[in-house]
Order: structure tokens, then C-alpha cells, then sequence
């Protein structure tokens, strides 16, 4: 047992909250100056956004101000403003950690948040969304759509009974939603089907097996419990 780890584990945490909480009254600052924007001036506050965050090599200046634009937007996109604690919790996650939600909460609402910081830092990036099953990432993709949609980010939907080209348009899109198991399984066919697919069929056949160009920038998983402990301990998963 790391007893180290385990002695300054709750000074680091208080230290996380400071710093969150700090971002969180700037980006309420921030938010106040969005609210009296009309439509295609919000429009025009993303793509400001966009163009300062190509402009520098840290986005962490930005952080509030797309927290505060990507609050008002959801606001106005599906009627749900993120509460400060779903803020925090997108903010956690792209610092890379766990954020531990109660029901309720709005882990659903918080996940396009970091996958819109994660691409600021780089437009060039892919988010995936692992959910527990195919229901929740069909529902949450269509559910979100319109938040995607302002901020500019695609969004694509993995789920069973997909064509091979329906599969390589969702995963060329910078945010795919997906269970875990398909994502597992993709992983484990694409080398086989390199393998199997020569230059004449992909001459010949061109869309009868696309490559899916399966990308691993970044993975934000819900009920990262479930996903990474009860279903990993399966054969199958690992």
C-alpha cells in the first residue's frame, strides 16, 4: 500500500478544488457577457474561439470563457444550463482524472464540455464517448446533437447492425459515441481485415470495406465503474 499516496491524497484534492473553483468564477463572469449575444454573434464567439485557441500553444487561458460560451449555448441549444458542479466535473475530466457524480447530476450534460476543450486544444483530435451499452450512446449522441452541432464538432454514433461504411463515416467524426464492446471489437477486426483486404479489392471494392482509421486521442467513459472493473472482467472484454 502506497501510504504516501494515501497521506497527501486530500491536500492534493483540496488543491484541484481550489484551482476548479477558481475557473468556475471566471467562466460565471464570462457567461454574463454571452447572454446578451443574439444568435450568430454566439456563432461568431465560437469560431473567435476557435481561431484564438490555433493561436496559441496552452488553451488554459481559454478555459473559462469556453465554459461560460458552452454554457450558454446548451442553455439555449437543448434548455439545460450546466450547473457549477457538471462544470467542475468537465474540468476534472480534461485534466485526465475520475469524477465521481451522483445520479442525477448530469454526467450526460458534462461529457460534451471536456470533448469541446479536448478539440480546442486540438481541432485535429478525436473524442470518444464509451458507454456501457448501445442504447445510451445512440440516445446521448441524438440527445446532444444540437450542443455538438454549435459548437462545430460532429458527432458519430457506433452501434450493432452497422454497414462497414456506416462504421468508417461515424469513427472519421471528431466525437464518436460507442459501447465499450464495440469499440473493443472494432479494435481487434480493422488489423484482421488489413490483413484480408489486398490493393485489388481495394481498387475494385472501394466502399465494401472501408478502413475505419480507428483513432485513440482521447476516451471519456461513462460509469467508468462498469466499464473498466464489472466489464473487464470478462474473457471477452480483455
Amino acid at each position: 500500500m502506497n501510504y504516501g499516496y494515501l497521506l497527501w491524497r486530500p491536500m492534493w484534492q483540496r488543491a484541484k478544488r481550489w484551482r476548479y473553483r477558481r475557473i468556475l468564477r471566471r467562466a460565471n463572469r464570462m457567461e454574463q457577457s454571452f447572454i446578451d449575444l443574439d444568435d450568430g454573434q454566439l456563432r461568431q464567439a465560437v469560431q473567435d474561439l476557435y481561431d484564438a485557441a490555433r493561436a496559441r500553444r496552452d488553451i488554459r487561458p481559454l478555459i473559462p470563457r469556453a465554459l461560460g460560451l458552452g454554457r450558454e449555448i446548451s442553455r439555449r441549444t437543448l434548455g439545460m444550463r450546466h450547473y457549477d458542479v457538471q462544470l467542475m466535473g468537465a474540468l476534472c475530466l480534461f485534466d485526465g482524472h475520475i469524477a465521481e457524480m451522483d445520479t442525477g447530476e448530469g454526467k450526460t450534460l458534462m461529457a460534451p464540455l471536456a470533448a469541446f476543450l479536448y478539440h480546442l486544444e486540438d481541432v485535429d483530435r478525436c473524442v470518444h464517448i464509451v458507454t456501457a451499452n448501445e442504447y445510451l450512446a445512440a440516445r446521448d449522441a441524438r440527445w446532444m446533437g444540437p450542443l455538438y452541432e454549435a459548437l462545430r464538432l460532429g458527432v458519430g454514433v457506433v452501434v450493432p447492425g452497422q454497414s462497414a461504411l456506416e462504421r468508417s463515416q461515424a469513427y472519421r467524426q471528431p466525437v464518436v459515441y460507442a459501447a465499450a464492446k464495440e469499440i473493443v471489437f472494432d479494435s481487434l477486426r480493422e488489423p484482421a481485415r488489413r490483413q484480408a483486404t489486398g490493393a485489388v479489392d481495394a481498387i475494385l471494392r472501394p466502399t465494401s470495406t472501408p478502413g475505419r482509421e480507428l483513432r485513440y486521442d482521447f476516451a471519456i467513459v461513462d460509469e467508468v465503474d462498469s466499464v473498466l472493473i464489472d466489464q473487464a472482467s470478462s474473457p471477452l472484454s480483455l
